[in-house]
């Protein structure tokens, strides 16, 4: 059993990170970086590197993903003896295509939580499968031109309890009622569930369902989602995924963020590309 002490110390933790974070209103600050070394310089700003761009981007990248690790370990390093889910949790799967397996343990290990302790997790976690899932066959239809069959076998949903009244095809229904919609036609898809999500028309051109859109839509809500839960119950381990969640989004900014500065492009851009506001 976790007792209050752990809980409040790994609050109190999360709380001075995301403090210090690239997320809200600290965002604003990636948006005046022009080069790769002024964002060296302000995200390690005592262990900058002196480094020629090219070699600057994969080393920004790397740090970036270990400055993510290195948050969420230290969190889970506030109990003594920390449940498998914030295990799973801080090792997160692969980002670009949904994983079966990963998704799957890591439902079973939240569902053997008290309910009070992963309330908003499942909620967002649930949210997270749908809309990877729907990502995922956005992208096979649209750019691999994979027919509705195939792609079916490529979705996932987590085996166990789906819990809350919930069914295992729940995770499926908004990725498989996407196949069924013309990519071509706007107007099929506006009492589809995630229809905001979608990329706008542009007068005088023809519109077509943009995944890379979509895809970045479903980050920032997810994100948005994770932020507006974090103080919701300080004593929950809900506290400690939101936080992980955070912090995901973050380094995908920044790993973003560095790639694009890396071709020429200015923050500004890069910002607009993701559909961002910093």
């Amino acid at each position: 059993m976790i007792g209050s002490g752990e809980r409040a110390y790994a609050y109190a933790k999360a709380c001075g990170i995301i403090g210090k974070s690239y997320v809200g209103r600290r965002m604003k600050a990636l948006g005046q970086v022009t080069r790769l070394a002024e964002l060296d310089r302000l995200v390690f700003p005592i262990n900058s590197r002196n480094l020629p761009e090219r070699e600057l981007l994969p080393d920004l990248e790397k740090r970036f993903a270990g400055r993510f690790q290195d948050a969420a370990d230290g969190i889970v390093a506030c109990f003594r003896d920390p449940p498998e889910f914030l295990v799973l949790l801080s090792r997160p799967g692969d980002t670009e295509q949904p994983d079966q397996r990963y998704y799957s343990v890591l439902w079973t290990a939240m569902m053997k939580l008290p309910k009070k302790d992963r309330w908003m997790s499942e909620k967002i976690l649930s949210e997270e499968i749908a809309l990877r899932n729907t990502v995922w066959a956005m992208r096979l239809r649209s750019y691999y031109r994979m027919d509705s069959e195939e792609i079916k076998q490529r979705l996932v949903y987590p085996e166990g309890e789906p819990g809350r009244g919930r069914r295992a095809t729940d995770w499926l229904a908004d990725a498989l009622l996407c196949l069924e919609l013309p990519l071509d036609n706007m107007e099929a898809w506006r009492s589809w569930r995630w229809a905001s999500f979608l990329n706008p028309g542009q007068s005088g051109e023809a519109w077509t369902v943009d995944p890379r859109y979509f895809q970045n839509a479903a980050s920032e809500y997810l994100y948005n989602l994770s932020k507006r839960n974090f103080h919701r119950d300080p004593f929950s381990l809900d506290t400690v995924f939101c936080f992980i969640k955070i912090k995901q989004f973050e380094e995908d900014i920044l790993t973003s963020l560095s790639e694009g500065i890396g071709l020429g492009m200015s923050s500004k851009d890069v910002f607009a590309l993701l559909e961002v506001a910093p």
